[in-house]
């Protein structure tokens, strides 16, 4: 097995050092607002989806159905209080153990109706009524302040109990808000803190639920406190002794811990713990088992099912999104718009505390602990290993982990950070990781890159390190542009200067033409004195045939007589060598065909080189500078379509050695540059050459004249001049005279004897 480098330890234990800061920053910036709950809580419930509802647990509901059934509007307080009387007595004869009303019997209604029900809840003895908490603002004297801005305010809660009549028959009477920040319910309280500690309908069910076993060990321990007091003054005494470590209450619940009572260990949690916990929701609406009035009135329940030692919750829950009344955004509220209702969700509240299964999120000290660990190995991993191994272990350590976030979720209701570790440090430790491991093996490979590229194009350099094949085999046929170059003066410049200063001169003349090549995306090939070989290839793995596509490239042809045109425009540029001041004009051929391009030699001597007739002819077309005295010329097949170049076509030519003809032209410059002057010598040249290649010596020798007057370095007019005279000497030779002038055979053509 490999070392690992030392260095990339460090480099791996940097960036751990780094993920875990950022962890921790994150963390606390989020601890106080509701991302996680927003994100790690939302995906643990989707992912663990419904659980099998609590089977002591039950609720009565109004609906629209009920309400239709019955006649009255879809509204709770509109119903007649005689039918929850009925329901009274239905789920008190059933065996029901507690009856929870969630809904508010604020004012007096039909008075034998409010005495039906009074009767009702007095006999069952085992009612829990709902109260409202109104919040007041009052000053230190006890008074509502007359305005905002008055010094020692105070905000209180008042316990709006029901009508009197319902109150003194209760069981109890106990409030049920819900925190509702930023706008979905995830927590409930079980005592009111702001309201003096009172406890909540979900604790005081609970509370009465369980207090025939509760009562026989208060006996043991706090007599006094198994007296028949108020439900709620026992449960805030229980709270306040057991809080505060009383030592009769520290013995009952020792005693209580020794027994090994479920369900009274729980509720013991419920008085001890977080007042405000959080949701352990079975699922979406009408998850736990719910019933109509209708349904309880008539008997009409289904198969095998009793109210028997059940908590019944009594409340709106609607199953229609539109009827909608007490209804609470939840991590299962659905895709049309139904939520769950406040009954419902008082309910899961009850069953949470009877099973200690609310949610329980870390500590503080213990979710650092994760994100210290969790960013450590993650990083480490991250960075350490090459991209593809580093993937992978990313992938599997990020799968475990919310593999064991989900477990602990779903067996132990325990809720471990999924924001931080997964969607914070994961992707940021994979980011900088591969970015890192990348920049290290781009710098690794760039050095040795640089290194070939001094010899070997670079994007030849390329082409072999991505294949990754044998030199020898590294020949591809490509379509592409080639230029040759030529710099004008050199032999004697050679002649005169030392080695030392011709080296000096000729690197920095390279100087200029490669980065002026390189700029358009061009490679050069060769350089052997004073000449430069430049391709612009599309370095594709072809060898057999060239895609049309690729030969019709018209973006290469412009960027190398884009080129072409810069590197003639540096004919001033002067260069100085051992105080002297020099320049070197450069002569330039471009062409464009197929060619072998790679690498050339054998056994243990290769050189870039492209091979073919492209090449050859490329360094006639250059040679031809020095024939016309100019200084770019290209063939007809790097010009065409290339519509923004202002050129003259020169003729068509059979170069030494050659036996085809081939069109040339000479770029002048871009056509955006050019001014009316050169556009009017362009179109008299054409006009000429026209004449010359209908074999009308006479006109064109006349039209070269006038050309050679107003421009007389124009080497290409003198050129045709003297064909011109030359083609009506070899006529009048022929003795031919008018129209037959001219040879039959004749088409402007000229060949080339000269290299």
């Amino acid at each position: 097995m490999p070392t690992i480098p030392k260095i990339t330890i460090y480099k791996s234990v940097i960036l751990s050092i780094l993920v875990i800061f950022v962890g921790i920053s994150v963390q606390l910036f989020t601890a106080t607002t509701s991302v996680e709950e927003r994100v790690g809580l939302d995906t643990l419930f989707k992912l663990r989806g419904a659980l099998p509802p609590p089977a002591e647990v039950a609720i009565v509901a109004i609906d629209k159905v009920a309400s239709s059934h019955y006649g009255f509007s879809n509204e709770p307080l509109s119903w007649s209080r005689d039918y929850h009387a009925r329901v009274i007595k239905k789920l008190n004869k059933a065996g029901a153990r507690v009856i929870a009303f969630d809904i508010f019997f604020k004012q007096a209604r039909d008075k034998n109706h409010d005495l039906v029900m009074a009767t009702a809840i007095k006999q069952a003895g085992n009612v829990v009524l709902f109260a409202k908490l109104r919040r007041e603002l009052l000053n230190i004297s006890g008074q509502t302040p007359k305005t905002l801005s008055a010094e020692n305010i105070f905000s209180i809660e008042t316990i709006h109990a029901p009508l009197a009549l319902f109150k003194e028959s209760a069981l109890a009477v106990a409030p049920f808000t819900l925190p509702k920040f930023p706008a979905k319910v995830t927590r409930f309280w079980t005592f009111r803190s702001t309201s003096g500690d009172t406890p909540t309908i979900p604790l005081v069910t609970l509370h009465y639920y369980l207090q025939a076993d509760l009562n026989a060990y208060l006996q043991k321990t706090l007599p006094a406190l198994a007296t028949r007091i108020p439900l709620t003054a026992q449960a805030k005494q229980l709270r306040e002794g057991l809080s505060t470590n009383d030592k009769k209450y520290v013995q009952l619940k020792n005693l209580i811990y020794s027994q090994n009572k479920t369900a009274l260990v729980n509720l013991l949690s419920a008085y001890i713990e977080n007042p405000q916990p959080y949701l352990n929701f079975y699922g979406p609406p009408r998850t736990i088992k719910t019933l109509t009035y209708d349904q309880v009135l008539e008997n009409n329940l289904p198969a095998g099912f009793s109210f028997k030692n059940k908590a019944v919750f009594i409340g709106f829950s609607e199953k229609l999104e539109p009827e909608q009344k007490d209804n609470f955004h939840t991590v299962f509220s659905q895709a049309n718009g139904l939520d769950l209702s406040g009954i419902e969700i008082a309910a899961t509240a009850f069953s949470n505390l009877l099973h200690n299964s609310t949610i329980k999120p870390l500590s503080m000290q213990s979710t650092f602990l994760i994100v210290i660990g969790f960013g450590f190995i993650i990083a480490v991993v991250s960075r350490m290993f090459r991209e593809i191994v580093a993937l992978g272990l990313w992938l599997i350590l990020s799968a475990t982990y919310l593999y064991i976030a989900f477990y602990q979720f779903t067996e132990h209701t325990l809720w471990l950070p999924i924001f931080v570790p997964l969607l914070i440090q994961a992707p940021l430790a994979l980011v900088l990781g591969i970015s890192w491991y990348a920049l290290d093996s781009y710098r690794a490979r760039k050095k040795l890159h640089q290194a070939f590229s001094y010899y070997v194009p670079e994007t030849m350099v390329d082409l072999l390190t991505e294949q990754k094949q044998p030199i020898q085999h590294s020949q591809t046929l490509q379509y592409g542009i080639c230029m040759a170059t030529d710099a004008e003066q050199y032999t004697q410049l050679a002649e005169s200067l030392s080695p030392n200063d011709l080296a000096e001169l000729m690197n920095q003349y390279y100087e200029t033409l490669f980065s002026i090549v390189r700029k358009n995306n061009g490679v050069v090939s060769d350089i052997i004195g004073d000449a430069m070989l430049a391709l612009w290839l599309p370095f594709v793995n072809q060898t057999s045939s060239v895609n049309p596509e690729i030969q019709n490239n018209l973006e290469s042809r412009i960027q190398a007589c884009l080129t072409a045109i810069e590197i003639v425009k540096k004919h001033n540029k002067k260069y100085t060598i051992n105080n002297h001041t020099l320049t070197l004009p450069t002569r330039i051929g471009l062409h464009a065909g197929e060619m072998m391009v790679g690498n050339v030699g054998a056994v243990d001597h290769y050189e870039y080189r492209a091979v073919g007739d492209v090449v050859n002819t490329t360094n006639r077309i250059e040679g031809l500078n020095k024939y016309f005295s100019t200084y770019l010329l290209a063939s007809e097949e790097v010009i065409t379509k290339t519509e923004q170049f202002l050129t003259r076509n020169i003729g068509n030519f059979i170069l030494a050695g050659k036996h085809n003809a081939i069109t040339l032209y000479e770029i002048i410059q871009l056509k955006a540059n050019a001014s009316d002057t050169e556009l009017q010598k362009v179109e008299r040249f054409h006009q000429a050459l026209a004449l010359f290649r209908h074999g009308q010596f006479k006109e064109a020798e006349i039209a070269f004249v006038d050309i050679c007057k107003m421009n007389p370095t124009d080497g290409v007019a003198r050129f045709y001049l003297q064909q011109s005279k030359q083609q009506r000497t070899i006529a009048a030779d022929g003795k031919l005279t008018g129209e037959n002038l001219t040879n039959k055979d004749w088409n402007g053509t000229i060949t080339i004897d000269k290299k």
